[in-house]
């Protein structure tokens, strides 16, 4: 179905994860131009899942915090981090989400979608080529495609220490991160060494504002939609905190939310 869209259509695409904020913000990290965006937008809505002894295949659509809970649910532990990833499976493989020091690529097997032009395909960790956070599919060989499913493989333990760990750590994120707002977070990637939120706070910007889009005060790295913010104003917000973080401290603070659709 993928490649008679785009055949039929002459027009790009884009697959979007979940919504979890307006302006509006995708499980990809994308925030959508208040514009729109010209093309085709594929929503992958499969949430269908196995768990086959210690391997666990999970359509794209699926909620990684629920995943985390599923794995738990079957004794299987190495995937308690995601309970910390807002998103779905098919944004994790295209970001290699991660959360606490811990990635999708250390647990994947394979992931399995469309390529433009071509049919169904298996793709190796190697094929994925992750980074922290990125991939192929952000930034390689593979950009464009269409992940529906992905299969990762964990360790038989006690799920219900597994479940106590993620109450653990949802519970110190909840303190530490505007989880129950409308937001655009993380906005960008930490560099070597340090934390974006750190760099943030250290130059004076919790709290700074363009319209009704706010840095968060509990996390530096969170932009928080009070109310009727634009993509227009989250923008401006995030390109404000970039230069003041490079004039401050010569740091270049690089993008995890990609921008998309109609800017001009």
């Amino acid at each position: 179905m993928p490649n008679e869209v785009r055949e039929a259509s002459g027009s790009p695409t884009r697959t979007p994860g979940s919504s979890r904020s307006h302006a509006r913000l995708d499980s990809l990290r994308q925030l959508i131009a208040d514009g729109g965006v010209e093309g085709l937008v594929v929503r992958v809505v499969n949430r269908d899942y196995e768990v086959d002894g210690t391997r666990v295949r999970a359509g794209a659509g699926l909620k990684m915090m629920r995943l985390a809970r599923i794995a738990a649910d079957a004794n299987l532990r190495g995937f308690e981090f995601a309970i910390g990833v807002p998103g779905t499976v098919g944004g994790a493989v295209y970001q290699n989400a991660g959360c606490w020091g811990h990635e999708l690529r250390e647990v994947l097997v394979e992931a399995r979608g469309f390529q433009p032009g071509a049919d169904r395909r298996t793709w190796s960790v190697e094929d994925l080529q992750f980074g922290y956070r990125t991939s192929a599919l952000r930034d390689g060989p593979l950009r464009g495609s269409l992940v529906i499913e992905m299969t990762i493989k964990l360790d038989r333990g006690d799920g219900e220490e597994a479940k106590r760990l993620m109450a653990k750590l949802t519970s110190e994120r909840n303190e530490t991160q505007p989880i129950k707002t409308k937001n655009c977070g993380s906005v960008f990637m930490n560099p070597p060494g340090d934390s974006a939120g750190r760099l943030i706070q250290a130059a004076g910007l919790k709290g700074a504002r363009e319209g009704n889009a706010v840095i968060s005060q509990l996390h530096g790295n969170f932009i928080v939609n009070e109310g009727g913010a634009t993509a227009v104003e989250v923008a401006a917000l995030i390109e404000r905190a970039r230069a003041t973080v490079m004039h401050r401290f010569g740091i270049e603070l690089e993008r995890e939310v990609e921008l998309v659709g109609k800017w001009e």
